[in-house]
């Protein structure tokens, strides 16, 4: 039987930090019933797209789906057990954010079916938190961790961001030693990327705001593999550990280009070859839903040379690399002679290594994987 993901967007929050460029959006209090009204109506048209396929993962991303409540989320969830063929195994995440916790929420969550929180900390540090622009404070990130385990999570990913303007490597190593002090099963840690656009942007542009250079970004990714890795969390992916068994399902759902169906404001599906995305604003998206029960506003199938150089890219994210013949088999396509020359280059820099018949990333490539990817496009 097809498997094939599910992800749910919760575009809501309660404030926009500065550096973030996700479809997110604060103060629309007054849309939350409505929304997920609407998300359940699409969620049963489009639900028809992979009846018969068994759903392995679902995944309720945002913004701050923990926002929105235990009966609102509980509602969405329980219609996702009815209109879809759930795996009895299935990993069912949800993001939160410290301060929309507390024991009687995440013990309702955790009885309407949702196995996996990931909570997004960023970083334990008061003065660092400030400067992202987050609502929360070291304690309440502690306070949060443990109330989930306290609630009977048994699956908690933490995530963790370096090369925070002002952040010195000794405050890093803080956060993860934090992190690690509160045993969760899956940690991600990201470097900090300004985006276009974005306050962030503004800032660094005017000077007002200054990052961390290279040398000591480098040095923190590393203090958070040695570290982690030392702990016994496996490296996964470029930005992901897992202890034994933990690893993030619906993410290397994603890595793997595999199928999933996105539902919500904003949301991207990858079904049968064609990429799609619904429209971004929730009120339109609201709106075109209350039309039509759906409300894709682009459709996209890429080119066998395309979609092989995206599966590339992707399944490189994982340490473990990709197998050539296997993707070879997938594509229809031989990946050493359509994609030799450009391999050989970085094999010979030192940013590419083969075992066997798994092309993966070095720790160089790893470093520099940014310059790999584009290499690939």
């Amino acid at each position: 039987m097809e498997e094939v993901s599910v992800y749910i967007h919760i575009p809501y929050c309660k404030s926009k930090c500065g550096y973030c460029d996700f479809n997110s959006y604060p103060g629309r209090e007054d849309e939350y019933e409505g929304y997920v009204e609407a998300l359940l109506r699409e969620l049963k048209q489009r639900g028809r797209q992979i009846s018969g396929a068994a759903v392995p993962s679902i995944f309720f991303g945002g913004g701050t789906p923990s926002i929105l409540g235990a009966e609102l989320l509980s509602l969405v969830l329980s219609r996702c057990k009815e209109v879809f063929t759930l795996d009895p195994r299935a990993e069912i995440s949800i993001e939160a954010n410290p301060e929309t916790l507390s024991p009687s929420l995440l013990r309702d969550l955790l009885d309407a079916g949702f196995n996996r929180l990931s909570v997004g900390i960023q970083s334990f540090d008061d003065s660092s938190l400030q400067r992202l622009g987050r609502n929360h404070s070291g304690t309440q990130a502690v306070d949060a961790a443990r109330q989930a385990a306290g609630a009977g999570f048994e699956n908690i990913s933490l995530d963790l961001m370096f090369g925070v303007p002002g952040q010195e490597i000794p405050q890093w190593e803080e956060d993860v030693e934090k992190a690690l002090s509160l045993h969760p099963t899956h940690v991600s840690a990201y470097g900090l990327k300004v985006e276009e656009k974005t306050p962030f942007d503004r800032l660094l542009k005017m000077g007002l705001i200054t990052l961390p250079d290279e040398e000591t970004f480098t040095r923190m990714y590393t203090v958070a593999v040695e570290k982690l890795n030392g702990a016994g969390y496996e490296h996964y992916e470029i930005a992901n550990f897992a202890l034994p068994g933990y690893r993030c399902l619906h993410n290397v759902n994603y890595w793997r280009n595999g199928p999933y169906l996105g539902l919500g404001a904003g949301a991207h599906s990858y079904l049968k070859g064609e990429r799609s995305a619904n429209v971004r604003d929730p009120a339109e998206y609201l709106a075109r839903v209350a039309e039509e029960s759906q409300a894709v506003d682009s459709r996209e199938k890429l080119p066998s040379r395309s979609a092989l150089g995206e599966a590339l890219m992707l399944g490189l994210r994982l340490t473990e690399g990709i197998d050539v013949e296997e993707y070879g088999a997938r594509y229809g396509a031989d990946l050493r002679l359509e994609y030799g020359p450009v391999i050989r280059d970085l094999s010979q820099q030192g940013l590419l290594e083969m075992e066997g018949t798994r092309l993966k990333l070095t720790w160089k490539g790893i470093l520099l994987s940014d310059e790999v990817f584009l290499k690939l496009l």
